[in-house]
């Protein structure tokens, strides 16, 4: 071996210095060696590392499209189901009114199941998440119904609890709200629904609790066949979606 050819060469030319060039000569190949095998295994765990993440980042990709599938067909549904229901409550073109229904997911929040407004601006989807202790659709959660003809932010806030920053982020703040809980089979609470307008007492009490009542069993029966199936933005942002 040449490592051994070394070694001799350097004993002629200095016998008293042998240890040291012995045991370089021994070791420097050894360590070349071991330097070139810790390289191929580094560049093929990166090679690897950077297909599992492109593989992870596709499968990431079509979880999305499979989610935004899904929420855009249940919105479909949904809104259609409250466009119905604005024809009920004779909305007039371009009027500062919506109705929202809203399924809780189980961890402080509402989620934004379904929206219809005359107004585009309003129709709009907003925050997808409400917090549970706030407003008058966290009093229809816990007591079945809320009514406020004509509410303005300090009264929101010391009744309500509804936070300044809640009330700053709300593209719509209405004053005229309507909610009312949907119950399913025995009596389980499913969602809320919110009717508002920015048109102080647009919807009286009495009228549009009847109708509303009148149409808890064929909302409870849409929104329990399909709310298992509603993306939550909290989960999904969890998971990296």
């Amino acid at each position: 071996m040449w490592d051994k050819d070394f070694a001799d060469f350097i004993f002629k030319l200095d016998p008293t210095h042998t240890g040291l060039h012995t045991f370089l000569a021994s070791f420097i190949p050894w360590s070349a060696i071991g330097f070139f095998l810790a390289s191929v295994a580094c560049s093929s765990l990166r090679i690897f590392t950077q297909k599992s993440i492109g593989e992870l980042e596709a499968a990431l990709a079509d979880e999305r499209d499979k989610i935004n599938i899904i929420a855009n067909n249940i919105e479909t549904v949904v809104n259609g189901l409250l466009l119905k229901l604005a024809e009920k409550l004779a909305f007039d073109r371009g009027e500062p009114s919506r109705i929202t229904i809203y399924v809780h997911n189980g961890d402080n929040y509402f989620i934004s199941f379904g929206r219809y407004s005359p107004d585009p601006l309003f129709a709009k989807k907003g925050r997808n998440l409400l917090p549970d202790d706030q407003g008058c659709i966290s009093t229809a959660w816990h007591a079945d119904w809320c009514y406020e003809g004509d509410l303005r932010f300090i009264e929101s806030r010391r009744r309500y609890n509804v936070q300044k920053a809640t009330h700053d982020a709300q593209r719509m703040r209405a004053r005229n709200f309507a909610v009312k809980r949907i119950n399913g089979d025995k009596n389980q609470p499913l969602a809320v629904v919110v009717v508002e307008s920015k048109i102080p007492n647009r919807f009286p009490e009495a009228a549009i609790k009847q109708l509303l009542d009148n149409e808890e069993t064929y909302f409870a029966e849409i929104i329990g066949s399909l709310r298992d199936h509603i993306p939550d933005p909290a989960d999904a942002k969890r998971r990296g979606f």
